[in-house]
């Protein structure tokens, strides 16, 4: 017997992301940005029971924050905003309304931006400045 294959099963804002991710990695050398993702759900699949309980509390530890964005940003010598990439229909959970309101706060004021398509991503460019 070989190795078990794991696919994991790709939702709908799965591919709203990848297409985000593919376009701002062919944009980020000429526009001088950089960004990474926040991946708080790739530990989870394919986990259950224990081991999951296991590595939620180590990843919590660790800095962990449940609901928060997709993407991280940078851009114009250290100024940085985040993007939850959702499907067309796509909501918000709990967490993430929750994680919006606290990175959105007096005093932090990052921008937090929900994009639904490329089209939106590139008007979130030039509402930053990244782009005319």
């Amino acid at each position: 017997m070989g190795k078990q294959k794991i696919v994991a099963k790709q939702h709908p804002e799965d591919i709203v992301q990848q297409q985000v991710v593919a376009y701002l990695t062919a944009v980020a050398r000429p526009l001088k940005i950089a960004f990474h993702s926040v991946p708080n759900e790739a530990a989870m699949k394919g986990r259950d029971g224990k081991a999951k309980y296991a590595l939620i509390l180590w990843l919590k530890k660790m800095g962990l924050i449940k609901g928060a964005a997709d993407l991280v940003i940078y851009y114009d010598h250290g100024h940085a905003a985040v993007l939850e990439c959702k499907s067309p229909t796509g909501r918000q959970s709990e967490s993430q309304i929750d994680f919006e309101t606290w990175i959105r706060r007096p005093g932090v004021e990052v921008p937090y931006y929900l994009i639904r398509s490329i089209k939106e991503l590139e008007t979130v460019l030039r509402l930053l400045g990244i782009t005319k």
